[in-house]
């Protein structure tokens, strides 16, 4: 896109996150020590080789139109649409429970499967983004920007499947008001839709 924003006046967006056995906040798609989005100064993007395209195959500044790199952030009514119709694009899928590296005690396939989140992040929240930016890439969801630096926001609402997590997650992240949910699956969704304000036709409801 040809520009950049500022630090200090960052573009204020979306995500949804997954937690740590610490109650860390988590990239969806990176749950080792680089996808911990708890790191002073905020996250930098980085394009890894087996992400790369043919189109940019050499080393780069992240993100790059032509490949796939970036953070991802959205506005938060599509975000809510495509984790009900779309969650393979947002990374909430069923194989990304059985990876080992998370809460090694237990099956949390089963444990999602059992509690109705098995397509559910374990927070959604605000982030606020800067420097470099690109629209999504084609498989993303509508709506979708690509940043190089970014760090969590002021709102994050947690799920009635993670409520445990509430006190663990206030101390990673001192300066967001955090929303526990009351409600599991979709029904999640329209209480964040309705806690900030969004039509009630979001799409949260199946």
């Amino acid at each position: 896109m040809g520009t950049t924003i500022p630090a200090n006046r960052p573009a204020i967006g979306w995500r949804a996150w997954v937690l740590g056995d610490d109650g860390r906040l988590l990239s969806v798609h990176d749950s080792s020590v680089h996808g911990r989005w708890t790191r002073p100064g905020g996250m930098a993007a980085t394009c890894m080789p087996s992400r790369r395209t043919p189109q940019m195959p050499e080393p780069h500044t992240s993100p790059d139109k032509t490949c796939h790199c970036g953070l991802r952030a959205m506005n938060l009514e599509p975000l809510l649409y495509a984790l009900v119709d779309q969650p393979e694009l947002i990374g909430t899928r069923p194989d990304r429970w059985t990876d080992p590296g998370r809460w090694a005690d237990l099956d949390e396939l089963e444990w999602r499967t059992r509690n109705n989140v098995l397509y559910m992040p374990d927070v959604i929240g605000t982030c606020e983004m800067w420097g470099r930016f690109e629209a999504g890439r084609w498989f993303d969801p509508d709506g979708t920007y690509r940043f190089q630096y970014g760090r969590v926001g002021k709102t994050l609402h947690l799920g009635a499947h993670v409520a445990s997590w509430a006190k663990a997650v206030k101390h990673w992240h001192r300066g967001a008001r955090v929303h526990v949910g009351r409600s599991l699956g979709a029904a999640w969704l329209d209480e964040i839709a309705t806690v900030e304000r969004l039509p009630s036709h979001t799409g949260a409801t199946p």
